[in-house]
C-alpha cells in the first residue's frame, strides 16, 4: 500500500505513518469518544458488541484488545463475557489512560492487563491468547498482514479473531454519497467539536487507501487465519471479519 499519495504533507514511508498516526490520537483523547459516536450515527456501540457476538470466543477465556483505544471494545466484551480476563494494548498512552479511567472500577470483577505496545510486534508469548478482537484501528496501522500474522502467533489454536473496520466501498452510488459524507460533513464536524481538525480530514483518505471487505478478507486468510468471513454494516461502508485458528496450526 502507498504512503505517496495522497498523504503528502502527512507522511510518506511507514515509519512516518506511525509517527503521524501516534501525535495524531495523542492529541484527540477528551474528544475520541464523541466523535465516534458523530461519525458512526450514534451506532458504533452497536457495532462492537455485535462483532464481539459474532466472534464466538470462549466465555471464560484471556483474550486480547489490540489498539484498545479508549476502551469501548473492552466494554462490549465485558457486557457478553464478565468471565473473561483482558488485556489491552496500544501504543497510544493518552488514549490508553483514557480506556483505563474509564474502565477500573466501572464492574465489580472487571479486570484488564494494561500494556503500552506496538501490534506490529506484540510483546507476548505463542499461544498466549484464547482470543483477540479490535475495532478501527487497522487503517492506522502499516501493515494490515503483519499485524493478523502476529494475531494468529499469540492466538492459541481454537482462538478466534474478530476485527471491526471501516472499508473502501465497491458501490460506485455508495461510494459517492460515503465520499461526501467524510470528506466534507466529518471534517466540519471535526473543525466544530475539537482542536485538532486534521484528525478527521484523515479519516477519508485511510478509508480511500483502504481495502474493500473482500479484499480484507483475503488477506486475513493468508495470514493462516481460516473460515474468515465477514459481515457488512452502514450500506456496506463498515465490516466485521471473524475467523478462527484451526486446531494444530
Amino acid at each position: 500500500m502507498s504512503y505517496k499519495n495522497p498523504f503528502a504533507g502527512r507522511f510518506e514511508t511507514p515509519d512516518e505513518k506511525k509517527e503521524y498516526v501516534l501525535n495524531l490520537f495523542s492529541s484527540i483523547p477528551s474528544h475520541y469518544d464523541k466523535m465516534n459516536r458523530v461519525m458512526s450515527l450514534g451506532l458504533d456501540m452497536s457495532w462492537r458488541r455485535k462483532s464481539i457476538r459474532l466472534a464466538g470466543f470462549k466465555k471464560d477465556g484471556l483474550l486480547l484488545d489490540l489498539a484498545t483505544g479508549s476502551g469501548d471494545m473492552l466494554l462490549a466484551a465485558q457486557k457478553y463475557l464478565p468471565e473473561a480476563k483482558f488485556a489491552g494494548l496500544d501504543f497510544c498512552k493518552p488514549l490508553m489512560k483514557l480506556a483505563q479511567e474509564k474502565l477500573n472500577g466501572r464492574f465489580n470483577n472487571f479486570s484488564a492487563n494494561w500494556i503500552q505496545g506496538d501490534a506490529h510486534y506484540l510483546p507476548f508469548e505463542n499461544n498466549s491468547f484464547d482470543g483477540a478482537f479490535t475495532a478501527f484501528a487497522l487503517r492506522n496501522v502499516t501493515s494490515v498482514k503483519d499485524v493478523f500474522s502476529e494475531l494468529f502467533r499469540v492466538i492459541r489454536p481454537g482462538g478466534k479473531v474478530v476485527s471491526l473496520e471501516m472499508v473502501k466501498q465497491n458501490n460506485p452510488l455508495l461510494r459517492k454519497l460515503f465520499s461526501f459524507y467524510f470528506n466534507r460533513i466529518i471534517p466540519n464536524m471535526g473543525r466544530w467539536f475539537t482542536s485538532y481538525p486534521d484528525a478527521y480530514s484523515y479519516l477519508p483518505l485511510s478509508i480511500e487507501n483502504f481495502y474493500t471487505a473482500d479484499e480484507l478478507s483475503e488477506l486475513i486468510t493468508s495470514t493462516g487465519w481460516r473460515n474468515v468471513q465477514h459481515k457488512a454494516l452502514m450500506f456496506q461502508n463498515v465490516a466485521i471479519h471473524f475467523g478462527e485458528k484451526q486446531e494444530g496450526e
